[in-house]
């Protein structure tokens, strides 16, 4: 790391450290445990000091005295908040925080770069504490993101991601009006967004037996995670229709003679204005 970005180091994370109280605290709650041996994150607070140009994230961490010593920490970021750009998940931002340092990211198209650093964090009780300045995300009002705590062998490391996977959380700055410093401006939050849908079952494949779709769940861009309405199911066994009775003919019988046949459930529904669909294989027992 160069002198010049230990420099800006410092003077990002004292600008949040000792300004007035920060502004725009959200706070994100994270599924836990997943992994026993894995650093649990169990929720995230994001907030921005007066002036919009730092961002830091409160991460909390529900066995910290466990796993400190070996854990590193990776945020990503959706910059444009457009999944068709960035590396393959979208991102075109990361830092890294490695229990002997940290550092900063641009994805250039192809690959991870490093760049001039614009992050610094510290790991104390339980909580991991990242101060960033906006300017390496390109002085932005609002971003996606995702944290990952990343612990043990790197060949064969314990994971956990903050939101769970197929999901995203979005943050939005808000900076002091002038003359009022403690006073947040009022923003409005982008619409969410549907990141996912999954599917509930009743039952187990079995010849012999029924085998049902009881919903459809959304996950959206904020975290949150709804039921889908109109609900609706088609499905072939062993390439031919198979006819679905009740609540949106998603209930099936399968023959006794389905055993080792190819199930497929195409599931579709509706949240708000978005339609919905996927299709789930099985093999018969």
């Amino acid at each position: 790391m160069t002198g010049a970005g230990l420099r800006l180091l410092a003077v990002a994370f004292a600008a949040l450290a000792f300004a007035a109280p920060a502004l725009a605290d959200t706070t994100y709650h994270d599924a836990t445990g997943e992994d026993p041996n894995a650093a649990d994150i169990t929720t995230v607070v994001a907030s921005n000091d007066q002036t919009g140009d730092v961002v830091a994230f409160q991460i909390t961490v529900a066995n910290a005295a466990a796993v400190k010593a070996d854990t590193s920490f990776f945020l990503y970021f959706n910059t444009d908040r457009d999944d068709r750009t960035g590396n393959p998940q979208g991102f075109e931002y990361a830092a890294a925080l490695f229990p002997v340092g940290w550092a900063w990211a641009k994805w250039d198209g192809s690959q991870w770069v490093t760049t001039d650093a614009f992050v610094q964090g510290i790991f104390l009780d339980d909580v991991m504490t990242v101060s960033i300045a906006n300017q390496g995300l390109g002085d932005l009002k609002s971003f996606d993101f995702e944290i990952v705590s990343v612990r043990g062998d790197p060949n064969d490391p314990h994971v956990d991601a903050a939101p769970e996977v197929d999901q995203i959380w979005t943050y939005t700055l808000t900076k002091a009006t002038v003359g009022t410093p403690t006073q947040p401006v009022t923003k409005t939050t982008p619409p969410a967004r549907v990141r996912s849908t999954t599917a509930t079952f009743a039952g187990t494949p079995t010849g012999g037996t029924s085998f049902a779709v009881t919903g459809l769940t959304v996950a959206l861009s904020t975290g949150a995670q709804k039921p889908a309405s109109k609900v609706a199911c088609t499905a072939t066994l062993g390439g031919k229709a198979l006819k679905g009775t009740g609540a949106g003919h998603c209930t099936f019988k399968l023959p006794k003679t389905a055993k080792g046949e190819r199930l497929s459930v195409h599931v579709t529904g509706t949240y708000g204005t978005t339609k919905l669909g996927r299709t789930y294989t099985f093999k018969v027992r």
